[in-house]
């Protein structure tokens, strides 16, 4: 049985708290997890039926395994064990083997696969909480040259687990924190807000929002939707669109803007912004914003305000505008006729002028400087 440098793991346990304001950090703490338990890799996750919409953090080490399960031939295969993982209590640890007998392992082609391919044989983990009714599952995966999981390398991990609940917990309060300011922030602008989960559901609300919905776009059974055919055909597809995951197959086009009609009142003009960071962040339950605008209050960007309050050069200042209105890189990129690249080291340029950190933050900053549009 490996040994279990203790002393490794009562470091990593500030840097899961650490994680907590900078999740980028998550697969390096991952990464020294399973460094500490002798694994190969470690990997905490929120499973899906779809295995292409599954989100987590990883450790960089088995960028493989996730590779193969998400994006190759493994997302076509049924994967058994988180569903068997759901029979063990909270913060239990086990293994593989407590999970499936021997003959369900040799038989069950998941595991063949992963092991014939990619030669992960030993795995331990368990169910660290429910988040949204969803299981929160932390895994750490060895090679078959190497020995199974043993009852110090448990111990440990449910050691940790309570450290991963109460950093969980304390992401997703902050995710909803700054969520609530960013919808404040298109309250201030006369714009309606709708924060958007990872299935499309609706998790809030602003009040613009609220006083805009009725007689042609509500939400109904917890999502949102235009009772126009055609324009909840469109809003969806913004909708999928902001929503489609980083991991994910290729994104089909859809318009960044769709018009929706409602009844005794002028139309809506609707667009989705994803929450970069949201995506791929297991913890933070909210995706991306549904943003309502009024044609006849619709407003423009003080672009030379923004330009002079941060240095801003003319082509940043457009992509700035032009995620604001909604517009992904890879549409503004095409619009301009410069390559993606372009567009993202000129975003990269904007976040560090203006000193935010995700793609939701820049577009809240540049909805600041906004003014009503001349008509």
């Amino acid at each position: 049985m490996a040994d279990v440098r203790a002393h490794h793991l009562e470091k990593v346990v500030d840097r899961i708290y650490g994680a907590v304001g900078d999740p980028e950090t998550w697969g390096d703490v991952l990464q020294e997890i399973a460094e500490a338990l002798g694994a190969r890799g470690a990997l905490i996750f929120r499973p899906s039926a779809n295995a292409s919409e599954t989100q987590g953090f990883w450790s960089p080490s088995i960028d493989d395994l996730v590779d193969w399960a998400i994006r190759g031939d493994g997302k076509e295969l049924h994967n058994p064990r988180p569903a068997r993982a759901l029979r063990f209590a909270l913060g239990r640890a086990a293994t593989e083997s407590d999970l499936f007998s021997q003959v369900e392992l040799d038989k069950d082609p998941y595991n063949r696969e992963m092991i014939a391919r990619l030669g992960y044989r030993w795995e331990a983990g368990g169910v660290l909480a429910m988040i949204d009714g969803a299981p929160l599952l932390f895994t750490t995966q060895r090679r078959g040259n190497k020995e199974r999981f043993g009852s110090s390398e448990l111990e440990a991990m449910e050691a940790l687990f309570p450290h991963f609940t109460r950093a969980a917990q304390i992401s997703i309060r902050l995710a909803l924190a700054r969520a609530e300011g960013v919808l404040f922030a298109f309250d201030q602008m006369a714009c309606g807000g709708i924060l958007l989960g990872h299935n499309g559901r609706v998790l809030k609300v602003n009040a613009c929002a609220e006083q805009l919905m009725g007689k042609g776009i509500d939400i109904a059974g917890g999502r949102i939707v235009a009772s126009n055919s055609a324009g909840n055909a469109a809003l969806q597809g913004i909708i999928q669109a902001a929503l489609a995951s980083e991991v994910g197959l290729k994104r089909e086009r859809t318009r960044p803007t769709v018009v929706i009609e409602r009844y005794e009142s002028g139309p809506l003009i609707a667009y989705a912004i994803p929450l970069r960071g949201g995506i791929r962040d297991v913890f933070n339950p909210g995706k991306a914003i549904l943003v309502l605008e009024e044609p006849e209050a619709r407003r423009q960007v003080a672009s030379s305000a923004l330009a002079e309050a941060f240095g801003l050069t003319p082509a940043e200042v457009r992509v700035a505008v032009a995620l604001a209105q909604g517009k992904d890189p890879a549409t503004i990129a095409e619009e301009h006729r410069v390559s993606i690249g372009t567009i993202r080291s000129q975003l990269k340029s904007l976040m560090a002028k203006t000193d935010t950190h995700r793609q939701a933050e820049l577009v809240t900053l540049v909805l600041l400087y906004t003014v009503n549009q001349v008509r």
